[in-house]
């Protein structure tokens, strides 16, 4: 939903238009999407009686990779083709923060990478490969939009004019 629902997309391509995924990319979320997303969840856990270990549990895992999968190195391909398996890798998740829309829109997976798989939003590598792919979001290339405050403002914001962009015809 949060790539596919405009309001959402409007939060959450915050965390898409950092330029260099890494540690940091984990923690770039918009606070409304923060709050939204809390809410949900932890709607989500009263309404089912969730234990709370498992929520604990739960939350740990998410956390830790998403940290691991936001890291900004590489496993040598025979240990991620093995890794990715089972579990979420950076260069299987990084493919996700391509200014690529079709890479965007792929490996959405948190922890396990079944889900892509099952629902064929898998994507192994870039069409460029992971050297020639370019992070972030075409319309945000220029580092003036990393800042803290243009983050804040961005889902509020006008969409940026790109030179590939052009107004729609009437």
């Amino acid at each position: 939903m949060l790539h596919q629902a405009s309001l959402f997309w409007r939060f959450h391509k915050i965390h898409h238009a950092d330029l260099a995924v890494d540690f940091s990319t984990n923690l770039r979320f918009h606070p409304i999407e923060v709050f939204v997303s809390a809410a949900v969840n932890y709607a989500t856990i009263m309404v089912f009686g969730v234990p709370v270990i498992i929520v604990a549990l739960d939350f740990f895992l998410a956390t830790l990779s998403g940290f691991f999968t936001h890291c900004n190195f590489s496993l040598p391909e025979r240990v991620d083709r093995v890794i990715r398996l089972f579990f979420i890798t950076p260069d299987m998740h990084r493919v996700h923060h391509s200014t690529d829309p079709r890479e965007t829109d792929s490996n959405y997976g948190v922890v396990f990478p079944w889900w892509d798989r099952m629902f064929g939003t898998y994507v192994a590598q870039p069409r460029k490969g992971h050297d020639g792919m370019q992070l972030g979001l075409s319309e945000y290339q220029d580092p003036k939009y990393g800042t803290l405050l243009w983050a804040l403002w961005m889902p509020f914001a006008p969409p940026v004019k790109t030179a590939e962009w052009s107004e729609p015809a009437e």
